[in-house]
């Protein structure tokens, strides 16, 4: 796992590539940004960046 930064950049990019992008704000609170996809092999990726 690393940092990263720029989702917002990340979120629109793969919405321009038609994929499915699921917003998560369960952690708002904490100063945080998520989303997550599901992969064609039915595997959660979660995205996160700490503000």
């Amino acid at each position: 796992m690393g940092e990263l930064q720029g989702i917002e950049a990340l979120r629109a990019y793969l919405l321009q590539k038609n994929i499915n992008v699921i917003d998560d704000d369960a952690r708002v609170d904490e100063g945080v940004k998520r989303f997550y996809l599901n992969d064609p092999f039915g595997n959660r990726l979660e995205f996160l960046e700490w503000l």
